[in-house]
Formats: structure tokens, C-alpha cells, sequence
């Protein structure tokens, strides 16, 4: 894919051990393309730190619902392992932070997907999110552009709590300032030494110009994808 190969190339990802990606909607494909992309020369786990449905895409070779580090080790050997609990409230579980910690000693590469957003393309974490792991040195952040001048009430997960925050009016809707207030206040509330955006879904934008200041505005590198059309937007 010359999304994910970019940003592993552009950034040096393949010197980070454990990688979390939060924000919203797309994280889960992106965690798993990142993953097949690291799994061709690396043990590689997948996993969450919330909950995530089952990846029908996989083999049961590849997908390990047990806290046993054993196990784990075992299944490894595929090189490509999705790591969760068992379902409840028909979504699978994170794991424990003692057995997350552990997994880690036993793979090259840890994606950890660290949030949910319920397909909205925007996020605001609230207080105790998202769920980054002190270990983790890069954090990824996916922010829909699809969003792109449409109200803020309809495209943003926890869009009451972000209201409140920002004191935004009512009537307000998505554009440049708005996307780096979000963008910012979730990275501020992340330790990794390493901080990505991906602007995704610049395909559904029409006036893609619109969105370039985001490389001006905001501290962190910045790139522009259609990670379902495997698409880089030069900016």
C-alpha cells in the first residue's frame, strides 16, 4: 500500500516497538494494514486497549482470545496475531495491562488500536481517554475529513463534552481551526515522544486546498490520505 509504506518510510516507524492509533473512524483498518505491512518481516501483534470487532479477514491461526502468555508465544509463529478477550456486548475485550506488558517482550511490532469513535470521523477524548499505554513511543492520530464543513453536532464522537470544553456555539461547524483544536487537545493528553495525523478520507473533499493550513497550523508532521483508496494527497 503506498499510504501505510509512506508513513513507515517517512517517519521511521519500523524503529518503534509499539505503536497506538487513536481518533476517529478508519483506525481499525489502518491498525491491521499497518500490522500485514510490519508482519512480513517482524512478529507482529494487533490488539486493543477497548474493544474491537472480530476480524473476519484473519485466520483463527492468526487470532488469540486467551490471556495465557504461552499461548501467545505459541501462536506468534504465524507472525501476524490479533490479541484480545473473549466478546462481551458482542465486541471483543482488551486484554489486561500485566498480559499487554508481557505480549510485548514477545513480538517486534505492537499495534495497539486505543480508541473507539463509533464511526463518527472526528473525536474528542474525554477524561480518561484515550487508553495509551505508558510503554507506547509513537501515537497516530486519524482524523476524518469527511467532516470537512459539516456541523460539528453530526460528525464529532462526544460531541456534547467537546462543546462544553471549547464553548462552541451551536450552530458550529467543522472547519481548519476546529479540526486543530481536536487534534491538539487529544494529543495533549498522550506521552508518546512520537505524534502522527492522518487527515483520511480526502476523497470525499472537494476543495482539498482547504485543508493544507492543518501543516502549518499544527507541531506534527501531517499527510493526507484516502486510506480505502490507497490515495496520497500531496500538499
Amino acid at each position: 500500500m503506498n499510504t501505510i509504506q509512506l508513513i513507515i518510510d517517512q517517519e521511521k516507524l519500523q524503529k518503534q516497538h509499539c505503536i497506538s492509533v487513536i481518533g476517529g473512524g478508519g483506525k481499525t483498518s489502518f491498525c491491521f494494514a499497518l500490522g500485514d505491512k510490519f508482519s512480513k518481516q517482524e512478529k507482529t501483534i494487533v490488539t486493543t486497549t477497548t474493544h474491537m470487532l472480530y476480524p473476519k479477514h484473519l485466520t483463527s491461526k492468526q487470532i488469540c482470545l486467551s490471556e495465557d502468555i504461552r499461548e501467545i508465544q505459541s501462536k506468534l509463529s504465524s507472525n501476524l496475531l490479533f490479541l484480545t478477550k473473549p466478546y462481551q456486548d458482542k465486541k471483543l475485550q482488551s486484554v489486561s495491562s500485566e498480559v499487554l506488558s508481557a505480549a510485548l517482550s514477545c513480538c517486534d511490532k505492537m499495534i495497539i488500536e486505543a480508541d473507539g469513535s463509533r464511526q463518527y470521523p472526528l473525536k474528542f477524548e474525554k477524561e480518561n481517554e484515550p487508553s495509551v499505554p505508558s510503554f507506547c513511543e509513537c501515537v497516530i492520530q486519524i482524523v476524518g475529513a469527511s467532516a470537512f464543513h459539516k456541523k460539528a453536532c453530526e460528525t464529532i464522537h462526544r460531541y456534547p463534552l467537546a462543546k462544553q470544553h471549547f464553548q462552541w456555539k451551536e450552530d458550529t461547524r467543522v472547519d481548519v481551526s476546529l479540526m486543530a483544536q481536536l487534534i491538539t487537545y487529544n494529543f495533549n493528553k498522550t506521552h508518546a515522544q512520537q505524534k502522527i495525523v492522518i487527515i483520511n478520507q480526502m476523497d470525499t473533499v472537494t476543495d482539498k486546498h482547504l485543508l493544507a493550513p492543518l501543516k502549518q497550523i499544527l507541531p506534527y508532521p501531517v499527510y493526507f490520505f484516502s486510506l480505502l483508496n490507497d490515495i496520497v494527497y500531496k500538499m
